[in-house]
């Protein structure tokens, strides 16, 4: 939650996490897990804005791994 520093959690870790961020713009969440169901999604956009606090999270993935253009998944 301190400026100018980052905290890495893989999935298990980061389960559960409250960081109170002193910025006014909150936690930025930036999440590169591509194989989560859409409740696990929900838990990582949840570690952003808890209790009414701002925040904001983003998804970074690499859409080559998932499908390719044009194919039906």
């Amino acid at each position: 939650g301190d400026d100018f520093c980052i905290t890495i959690a893989n999935q298990s870790l980061a389960r559960g996490a409250d960081i109170t961020p002193k910025h006014e713009q909150g936690l930025l969440v930036i999440n590169t897990c591509v194989d989560l169901t859409a409740s696990e999604l929900r838990q990582i956009q949840g570690r952003a804005a808890r209790n009414g606090k701002p925040g904001e999270y983003l998804s970074i993935i690499n859409a080559e791994s998932i499908a390719t253009p044009g194919s039906s998944v």
